[in-house]
């Protein structure tokens, strides 16, 4: 059974890679992973609505659907290199040309934080940037710190399957040996794994890479 219910106290370890295929039945496959450090927040706005059917003078049935889903992250800053790949543009000799953009899909990884010292990871496995608006102030009598928003539109199904999984880390159900740092080795480094797959990435000690320099396995 599952405890008691606990807080989320915080939001790190964000992860990406380049939906390199897409196919109608199979696998998607994806390019190398790649950490992104200093996240700072992350929202899923699902644009939920319900709908009430009225007669005899009250409600007799309900229907609730699903809009369009964003996903917004904030961070300190990404930089140019990252930019130009997940907006398509033209990125040389450390110039960075901002002008008809081209975005690609990616795959999007995160954890939330709990209380107890827990984990959620989370990955949104169809997400399409969208270059932000951005305001600068200039500096004033104290330092004011001032980060980056970057929104990106969610796909709810990648091959048929929902796009977006997330995974307790003390989730009762888990495979037997599944604990958060296997899940940690697996989560970030394969963008399709699932605790069903199993400990995929092996800590180095054991003969495995843990997860680093593996890159997304083909399928």
């Amino acid at each position: 059974m599952y405890k008691a219910p606990v807080s989320r106290i915080g939001v790190s370890d964000l992860h990406w890679a380049p939906l390199t295929e897409d196919p109608v039945k199979g696998t998607p496959k994806y390019g190398e992973v790649q950490a992104l450090p200093h996240l700072k927040s992350a929202a899923v706005s699902r644009n939920a609505s319900t709908a009430s059917n009225h007669a005899d003078n009250r409600v007799v049935e309900t229907a609730s659907q699903l809009g369009d889903k964003t996903l917004t992250l904030g961070l300190i800053d990404v930089p140019p290199d990252v930019m130009a790949v997940w907006y398509g543009l033209e990125y040389e000799k450390g110039g960075l040309f901002v002008g008809e953009i081209n975005p690609i899909y990616i795959a999007v990884m995160y954890k939330y934080t709990y209380s107890d010292g827990t984990f959620r990871y989370i990955r949104h496995g169809k997400v399409k940037p969208t270059l932000s608006d951005e305001t600068t102030d200039t500096k004033a009598g104290s330092v004011s710190f001032q980060n980056g928003t970057y929104a990106f539109g969610a796909a709810d199904f990648n091959n048929g399957k929902p796009s977006e999984m997330l995974v307790n880390s003390d989730d009762p159900e888990l495979p037997e040996g599944m604990d958060a740092a296997a899940i940690e080795r697996n989560f970030f480094a394969d963008p399709n794994w699932k605790p069903a797959d199993g400990d995929k990435f092996p800590p180095a000690e054991d003969g495995g890479t843990g997860g680093e320099d593996e890159g997304t396995p083909e399928v």
